[in-house]
């Protein structure tokens, strides 16, 4: 595969190659808030989610 870009990352006397290339796939990627104190999932309104009821977190 083709690069896009070609360049070199430098730590003192350690170099590193680097290349960029064009994606082989499209994907979209989610992520998810998690609530600190129980691990409860957060909802879009940043609302713990917990059983049926509902709390400001």
């Amino acid at each position: 595969m083709r690069s896009i870009w070609n360049g070199t990352i430098s730590f003192g006397l350690v170099s590193i190659p680097i290349k960029l290339v064009n994606a082989a796939e499209s994907r979209s990627i989610s992520f998810r808030q998690i609530h600190l104190e129980d691990g409860g999932s957060l909802g879009v309104c940043g609302v713990l989610v917990v059983g049926v009821r509902r709390r400001r977190r």
